[in-house]
C-alpha cells in the first residue's frame, strides 16, 4: 500500500515505534506504528518540529483527494483510486526525482510556451509597466498570465533552471499561482544579464519584486523632474540620482515564492555570500515579518550589510504600487462615497416579508447586527478590507433570488473584502464561514441551544465570511486577523456545510501551522425550496475541537448539539 501511494520506508530512520516514509515530491513524514487514543492513524511532517500533521486522511484531503477516492483506498482498490487523481504522478514506475537535466528541459519547454504580448498583458493589468521587465529574460507574459523561471544550484558557477511559477488571471480578475508539477521549488531570479550586480533585493513573490522596482524608478524620475524644474539645482544632486538609477538597473531581484524552507535557505546562502548589499523587502504581515527575521539572523551571522523594509500603507508591494498609481486620495474618497450612497439606497423591507424570515432566520438573530440590508428577494452585505489592524469598507455582496434562481453578486468586480458582523475589537470568539447566511444560521442555533439573549457574550462574538472567495489576498487578510488575536485568549471556530466542507481547509492549515486551538462545526441542513432558493432548517451536525497539544480531536458529547462526529 505504501509503495502504491508513492512512499518508501526509510530503513535507516525507522524504528519499532515509528516509521519514517519518504516521497519524491512531498518529502518525509513520520507515522507512529500504533493508533492514537482516538483510534486514528496519525502522521507528522519532518523538519517542522513535528508541529505539522494530522490523520492520514487529513494528508490525502490536503493533497486534493475526495472521500470516494479515499474509500477506494480503504477497500484496496488502488488502481481505481489513483486513476481519479493526479496528485501522485509516475509513482508506480520510479519514485526518484527527475534528473537535473530533465528538470531543466521540462521547465524550459513550459516557459517557452508563453509568447510575450507587448500590447496588453497580465503584468500591465497588475500595474507593472513594460519598461520595468523588458530587460529580464527570466519572465514572459501574455494577456492572462505571467511565467517566471525558478533556479537552484547557486553554489555552482551558473544557477540552473529547475522549475517555473505561473500566475494566471481568470475573466473575473481573480489570480491563482501554479508551481510546475513534479518539479522542485527554486528561487525566482530577475536580473539584467548585461550588467554586474550592484545589490540584491529579496521579496516573497516576483510580482512584488517587479512592483518594488517600479516604485523605485517612479520615485527617481519624479525627483529628477523636480530638479530639472529648479534653476538652483546642484550638479552633484543630479549625478546622485543618475547613480541611483544605475543601481536600480543593475539590481538582482530574488523571490522565495513562498515560505523559507531548508532548501530555499541553502539556495539563498551562496547569493548572500556574493552580495555586497542586501535589501529584505517582504510583505507587511505576520508571515512576511517571520521570514524577514529568519533571514536577518543568517545575514547577521555572516556579517553582511542589509536593510529590512516593508510596504508603508499596504500588505505587499503590488498593492502599494496599485494604490499610488490608480487610487489617489481623491479617487478613494469618490469611490467610498459611491459605495456609501449605493448601500443607503438599497430598500429595506419589514422583517416579516423579508427573504431572511422566509429562510427561517428569526428577527432576534439579526436585530443587534449591523452591516447588511434585506428585502423580499435578497440580502446585501457590506464588505471590508482588513489592513494594518483597521477595517476599510470597500465593496458590497448580495445573495438572493432572481427569476427563481439563486444569485450572488459583487458591486465591484475585483473583490478582496470580508463580511464582518459585530465589531472586531477585543472579541471573545471569532467564527469563520464561507457564506454569511451560514453565519446567521449558526448564530440562531447558538442562541437557541445555549438559551442566551442579547448580552455581552453574544456581542463579543465576531462573525467573518469570505463570501465563497478563495483568493490568496483574502486569506492573507484572514491570517492577519488570526495573528492579531491569537495571543488574546480568543476562541476560534470554523462553520461549514456539506456543500462547502473543504472550502476553508486553508484556514484549518493555518491554525495547525501556528499551533492554535480551534473548533470545526458542520451544519446539517434539511433542504426545501422557496422559489428556487434553499429554504433551510439547520442543526449542528458535528463539532470537533483541535488541540495544539495533542494534534488529536475531542468531541463535544452534547445531545442537543452533536448528531454525528467524524475525524477530519
Amino acid at each position: 500500500a505504501i509503495n502504491k501511494l508513492g512512499y518508501e520506508k526509510d530503513k535507516t530512520k525507522s524504528s519499532a515505534k515509528h516509521l519514517v516514509l519518504k516521497h519524491h515530491l512531498n518529502g518525509k513524514i513520520l507515522v507512529p506504528t500504533q493508533k492514537s487514543k482516538s483510534g486514528s492513524w496519525l502522521y507528522y511532517e519532518l523538519g517542522n518540529d513535528l508541529k505539522k500533521g494530522g490523520s492520514l486522511i487529513d494528508l490525502l484531503l490536503k493533497n486534493g483527494w475526495n472521500w470516494s477516492d479515499i474509500k477506494e483506498l480503504t477497500n484496496e482498490n488502488y488502481a481505481k483510486a489513483l486513476s481519479k487523481t493526479n496528485i501522485f504522478t509516475n509513482i508506480t514506475t520510479n519514485s526518484s526525482e527527475f534528473s537535473s537535466q530533465k528538470q531543466t528541459e521540462l521547465a524550459k519547454n513550459l516557459f517557452e510556451e508563453i509568447i510575450n504580448d507587448k500590447r496588453i498583458n497580465y503584468l500591465i493589468k497588475r500595474d507593472i509597466s513594460p519598461r520595468v521587465f523588458k530587460d529580464f529574460d527570466q519572465v514572459r507574459t501574455n494577456k492572462f498570465s505571467a511565467i517566471f523561471g525558478l533556479y537552484t544550484d547557486f553554489n555552482k558557477e551558473k544557477p540552473r533552471l529547475c522549475s517555473t511559477i505561473r500566475y494566471i488571471s481568470n475573466r473575473e480578475g481573480i489570480t491563482k499561482k501554479f508551481f510546475q508539477k513534479n518539479l522542485p521549488r527554486g528561487l525566482s531570479i530577475l536580473k539584467n544579464n548585461q550588467s554586474e550586480t550592484s545589490r540584491t533585493i529579496i521579496t516573497e513573490s516576483p510580482i512584488d519584486a517587479l512592483s518594488y522596482r517600479e516604485l523605485e524608478i517612479n520615485e527617481i524620475e519624479k525627483l529628477s523632474k523636480q530638479l530639472l524644474d529648479n534653476e538652483f539645482i546642484k550638479d552633484n544632486t543630479q549625478n546622485e540620482l543618475e547613480n541611483k538609477m544605475k543601481e536600480v538597473k543593475s539590481t538582482m531581484y530574488v523571490s522565495t515564492c513562498g515560505s523559507i524552507t531548508e532548501k530555499i535557505k541553502q539556495d539563498l546562502i551562496p547569493i548572500f555570500n556574493k552580495s555586497s548589499k542586501v535589501i529584505l523587502a517582504f510583505d507587511n504581515d505576520s508571515a512576511g515579518k517571520r521570514m524577514t527575521k529568519k533571514l536577518e539572523n543568517i545575514l547577521d551571522e555572516k556579517n553582511i550589510q542589509y536593510e529590512s523594509i516593508f510596504p508603508k500603507q499596504h500588505k505587499d508591494w503590488n498593492d502599494e504600487l496599485s494604490a499610488i498609481k490608480n487610487r489617489n486620495i481623491i479617487k478613494i474618497s469618490s469611490n467610498n462615497e459611491i459605495l456609501k450612497k449605493t448601500y443607503e439606497k438599497i430598500p429595506q423591507t419589514d422583517f416579516e416579508n423579508s427573504i431572511l424570515n422566509k429562510s427561517n432566520i428569526n428577527e432576534a438573530t439579526v436585530k443587534d447586527l449591523k452591516g447588511f440590508r434585506y428585502d423580499e428577494n435578497r440580502v446585501v452585505f457590506k464588505l471590508y478590507k482588513y489592513n494594518a489592524g483597521k477595517l476599510e469598507f470597500n465593496n458590497l455582496f448580495s445573495i438572493g433570488i432572481n427569476d427563481k434562481v439563486l444569485e450572488k453578486k459583487f458591486f465591484r468586480d475585483k473583490n478582496d473584502g470580508l463580511v464582518v458582523l459585530n465589531k472586531l475589537e477585543n472579541p471573545k470568539k471569532i467564527v469563520f464561514a464561507c457564506s454569511p447566511i451560514d453565519l446567521l444560521k449558526y448564530r440562531q442555533i447558538s442562541l437557541k441551544n445555549n438559551n442566551i439573549s442579547s448580552c455581552d457574550e453574544v456581542r463579543n462574538i465576531t462573525y467573518i465570511s469570505n463570501c465563497f472567495n478563495k483568493s490568496e489576498k483574502l486569506f492573507n487578510q484572514i491570517e492577519e486577523i488570526i495573528s492579531m488575536n491569537k495571543h488574546k485568549d480568543v476562541k476560534f471556530e470554523i462553520v461549514t456545510t456539506k456543500d462547502n466542507i473543504h472550502d476553508l481547509n486553508k484556514i484549518c492549515e493555518l491554525f495547525r501551522d501556528q499551533s492554535i486551538d480551534y473548533t470545526k462545526t458542520e451544519i446539517k441542513k434539511d433542504v426545501s425550496y422557496f422559489n428556487g432558493i434553499a429554504n433551510t432548517i439547520f442543526s449542528i451536525a458535528s463539532k470537533l475541537k483541535y488541540s495544539r497539544k495533542t494534534q488529536e480531536s475531542d468531541y463535544d458529547e452534547n445531545e442537543n448539539e452533536l448528531i454525528r462526529g467524524h475525524r477530519r
